[in-house]
This record gives structure tokens, sequence and C-alpha cells, in this order.
């Protein structure tokens, strides 16, 4: 084998391996190995290469090179399944909030407080207060956690290298989907302030989300959209942590156990909405305390997680931070499983799902086209 097929082969096999690989030759032995470098310096060497995945349409496979537009589809499909799954669950999250911020006894339970709401508290009109800002809020707060998430998780791969990255792909997701909650929650939390004064204060009732947005900062300061922004953070980061992870391991081992399913989009849909089911109950589980001080420092004028937290210590009432934990399990569940299926089939239409973004090697489709 001479020098110029050797770097002809070279060029072939690394437009489908990872950046960080590299195809060596070895004279004495006369065969290519693999090198693998990660940007945090570790020399990676295993016999048979990169680890890779097992697909039955090709021996070889890899996700493309992402660019800009890539990246506006995949916040575009967040915001979009957001904002739908938030603005047709709002009715529960209203009932949920209400019975967080509400004095103690006044709802004897999800059912009771929903009726209460229905025919004493303004009826339909109460329960859809906090559409607004619920849908404004989660647009964005969806388009910077799905769209942060899959940038941070290629990121967040490339550093840890290829094979490190394949053995521990729960970790890459949990920092990935962390680090764009942070962000996310940020961004959305003046509005999410909003929406709780919308639905727990009496005097905003009938406002806007810019009336209402208006108002709290003439009268209590831009602090006053910002005062829940700690007990968010830790809200949602628990919660999209937990959601990601959760979601991630049970998709993949349904697909590992039933490959067929990824081959129809009704049914890659259907393993969506399971596993979006499956994590957002457990992710309503988690971020349960962060959600209820949330809603008790954002109930009123001049309410603090501070005030909060220290209301409820003085109260010594340790199983009112699970007050509402209720709806929000059925709240997480729905909302989640809502958010994957329509993310999944956004990406289908905008061209930018899993297999849209994937290049593939069939060497034997090239021997059968010769035969």
């Amino acid at each position: 084998m001479n020098s110029q097929d050797t770097k002809t082969i070279d060029e072939v096999l690394t437009r489908l391996l990872p950046s960080s690989v590299r195809v060596e030759y070895d004279p004495s032995s006369n065969r290519f190995s693999f090198v693998e470098k990660s940007l945090l310096g570790n020399n990676i060497s295993t016999p048979f290469g990169p680890l890779g995945k097992v697909s039955r349409r090709a021996p070889i496979e890899k996700e493309s090179n992402l660019d800009g537009s890539v990246y506006w589809r995949l916040a575009a499909s967040g915001a979009i399944c957001a904002s739908f799954a938030h603005a047709a669950l709002v009715p529960l999250d209203t009932v949920k909030i209400r019975m967080q911020t509400a004095p103690q006894g006044t709802y004897d339970g999800l059912l009771d407080a929903a009726v209460k709401v229905l025919t004493k508290e303004g009826g339909l009109t109460a329960l859809l207060r906090g559409l607004q800002p619920e849908v404004a809020g989660f647009g964005i707060y969806g388009a910077l956690s799905f769209g942060g998430t899959e940038f941070f998780r290629r990121f967040f791969a490339d550093l840890a290298g290829p094979k490190l990255s394949l053995l521990y792909p729960v970790p890459v997701v949990v920092l990935s989907s962390v680090t764009a909650a942070v962000f996310a929650a940020a961004a959305a939390c003046p509005f999410m302030a909003v929406k709780t004064r919308l639905i727990a204060d009496e005097k905003f009732a009938g406002s806007s989300l810019i009336k209402g947005w208006n108002r709290m900062q003439e009268e209590e300061g831009w602090s006053s959209l910002f005062s829940g922004l700690v007990p968010m953070l830790v809200k949602d980061v628990l919660f999209v942590m937990s959601k990601f992870a959760v979601f991630d391991v049970t998709k993949t081992s349904i697909f590992l156990a039933f490959p067929e399913l990824r081959d129809d989009l009704g049914s890659i849909l259907f393993v969506s909405l399971v596993s979006g089911t499956i994590a957002g109950m457990v992710s309503a589980v988690t971020s349960q305390p962060g959600d209820y001080l949330f809603a008790k420092a954002s109930e009123s004028r001049g309410a603090t997680l501070g005030s909060a937290w220290r209301t409820w210590v003085a109260s010594r009432r340790w199983g009112d931070i699970l007050i509402g934990l209720q709806p929000r399990i059925l709240f997480g569940g729905a909302l989640i499983a809502l958010q994957f299926v329509i993310y999944d089939f956004c990406r289908v239409q905008f061209h930018v799902s899993p297999n849209d973004l994937s290049q593939f090697l069939d060497v034997m489709a090239g021997v059968a086209e010769n035969m």
C-alpha cells in the first residue's frame, strides 16, 4: 500500500468520524487504528476504535455537524411544544397555585379546589387567568431549555470526548439540561411572577400580562418580577434535570428492547408519550419543594423567598411543602408527555429529527450496487 492510497482511505474514513477521532496507519502491521483525543486532553485508544451506534440501517452512523439554522429550528420546536403543552394545562396549574397560596383549610384536596374555583371564585375565567404569561413565558423557556440542551449536550460531549460521552450519556444529558435550565428559568421568571400574581391576588383579577407586568414594575420595582428567581432556579433545575435524564433513559431502554419502533413516526411519538409521562411524574416529585416556595414568594406584594421560608419554618407544618403535589404529578406527567410528543413531531416537520441529523455509511449498499 502506497502513501497516496493511505491518504485517500484516511480522508474517506474520517468524514464519518467525530472531530476528536483520527485514523492512523501503522506500516509495521499494515493496519489502520483509531486514536481519540478529547478536549480535556485525554488520549484514548481502543482495540476496535470508538464506540458507535448499532443500527440496522448502516454499520457506521455519525451525527452531522450542526449550524445555526439547525439550532434555531430546534429552539422553535421547543418553544412550540412548551407553549402548547402549558396552555392546555393552565386550568390544572391554576388550581395548584390556588391550593398553595390560599389560607390553610380553604380547600380539601384537588377536586374540592377545582369545584370551588369554578362555582364560587370566578368560574372558567378564573381558571384561565394565567394563560397569557404562561404561553409567553414558556415559549421563551421552551426555546432556551430544549434548544439549549441540544446545544450543550453536543458541547459537553465534545469536551469529554467520544468514548466518555458514549459510556456516560446520562451525566452529559443532566449537565446539559441543567445549564440550559439556568438560562431558561432566568428569562421566564418575570412571566411566572406575573402569572402567580394574576391567580393569587384578587387585586390583579382581570389584568392582562402587560398590565400586570407594568403594575408590578411601577408599584414594587423590577425586583418584584425576580423575587422568586432562586426558588424557581431550584425548582426548574431539579425538574429539568429529572425530565431529560428520565426521559432519555426510558426512551433509550424502550428502543433497545424494541428497535423496530424507530422506523415509524407513530411508534416514535408513542414512545415519547410513554417516556414523557414517566419523566414528568418523577420531575414533579423532585421539584415540589422549590415549586411551593416559588408560589409563596410570588403570591403577594413584599413576599420574598426569605419570608416564604421563615413562614413555613415558623408554622412547623412541614407537610405544607407537599401542598399541590397531587395536581403537580398529574400536571407534570401530562405536561412532559405532551411536550416531547409535540417536540419530536416538530423536529420531524422542521427536518431536524435524529434521522435528519445523522449520516450513514453503508458499505454493503455500495457492494450491492456493483453486483
